[in-house]
């Protein structure tokens, strides 16, 4: 009896001229682990779901809003422009001030209670 390596090389490839397609190195079925699933790539894991379905072979870039491979995570996520991670954070103060304003019942809130824009966004 032989193994799914010598079937692969032996028979499949000379009959066929490729590799079976469940092979491992048959890139068409390669997936990466995001964590509770399963994508083709990294970029494909969060699948609209933001940071939460990016994990497992992959990490998530806060600056740019984007799911890389774990290995490839500091060269690309720290080359992200300041830009992006300045429109982040300002998303994410326009989020809290909409947040306590459904609070307060959509009324204007008293200048103590709004929210202050950190130096560096003035």
């Amino acid at each position: 009896c032989h193994d799914f390596e010598w079937w692969d090389k032996y028979v499949f490839m000379r009959l066929t001229g490729r590799h079976h397609p469940w092979h491992p190195h048959n890139g068409k079925y390669k997936q990466v682990n995001c964590g509770n699933h399963k994508a083709k790539t990294c970029q494909l894991c969060p699948q609209g779901n933001g940071r939460d379905w990016c994990n497992g072979d992959c990490s998530w870039c806060a600056t740019s809003s984007k799911c890389f491979p774990a290995e490839e995570f500091t060269q690309k996520c720290m080359k992200a422009p300041k830009k992006a991670a300045l429109e982040a954070s300002m998303k994410a103060v326009i989020e809290a001030a909409n947040m306590q304003k459904e609070k307060a019942g959509g009324i204007h809130l008293p200048p103590r209670e709004r929210v202050k824009l950190p130096e560096s966004m003035k």
